[in-house]
């Protein structure tokens, strides 16, 4: 890990949705009560990433009370005329949420090792925060009221948390996130302890323990994982330069150091 391409930055949002997938199958979502390492991934990735990175969450920290209300909402039925079927969803309100996390280079990019310049991408994440992000972040859902507020922070431990004072929350077994084919590149420890090569793609399950209002996340390849298919691999090739602008380029173009 490069220590100097750790970051910190704050979240908030009106509403987040990080839905339990066994809830998915009736067409009705039951929200998680904190957030998924993959959705967090998701939030750092739409601020700033680019495919010479790889983005790991190290930990959040739950500032304000975790609040739940139910929303109902109509789907059209399209066999039935106007008719519509009713689903409901449950949703966190007021979420405000403390985020370290680090970027790594990605080693199964040997044509982008130009682009590996870490005070360079440092700063261009640095101007993303302060304006929001490339894309548009949402925590779980992508709707208007999910859109997540991003804001640049010295320290994880900046402001006052509500469960600071709490030595200890479980909230059992939750989905940290799922390994993707394309990414399944580092060693990866099975039920059974083989080591399973890339190409296959697994979801991730752990124990959800809050000490303090701070839930430390570990590292995906050093977690148990539940085989779910294999995945023919199709790696989208970039040239610096042509389909991709180097990080230096960009740097230059905003005027950064």
């Amino acid at each position: 890990m490069d220590c100097h391409m750790k970051f910190s930055l704050n979240v908030k949002a009106d509403y987040a949705c990080f839905s339990d997938p066994i809830s998915k199958v009736g067409g009705e979502r039951l929200c998680y009560p904190v957030p998924t390492y993959d959705a967090l991934k998701g939030v750092v990735q739409a601020v700033y990433w680019k495919p010479t990175l790889v983005c790991y969450i190290d930990r959040v920290r739950i500032l304000a009370p975790i609040k739940m209300e139910t929303k109902g909402m109509l789907y059209p039925r399209y066999d039935e005329g106007l008719h519509g079927d009713r689903a409901y969803a449950t949703y966190l309100k007021d979420v405000n949420y403390n985020i370290d996390a680090h970027f790594e280079w990605d080693m199964t990019r040997p044509d982008l090792a130009r682009d590996r310049i870490p005070e360079k991408h440092l700063s261009m994440m640095e101007r993303a925060i302060e304006r929001g992000g490339r894309r548009a972040p949402f925590l779980g859902k992508r709707e208007a009221g999910c859109y997540a507020e991003v804001s640049r922070i010295k320290d994880i431990m900046e402001g006052e948390g509500c469960y600071d004072y709490i030595p200890e929350v479980n909230f059992g077994t939750m989905v940290h996130g799922i390994s993707y084919a394309d990414k399944n590149y580092e060693p990866v420890t099975s039920l059974n302890d083989v080591k399973q090569p890339a190409g296959k793609q697994f979801v991730r399950l752990w124990d959800v323990v809050m000490r303090n209002g701070i839930i430390e996340f570990p590292r995906p390849n050093e977690m148990k994982q539940f085989f779910v298919r294999d995945v023919q691999l199709n790696q989208k090739g970039y040239s610096l330069g042509k389909n991709i602008c180097s990080v230096e380029e960009e740097a230059e173009k905003f005027g950064l150091d």
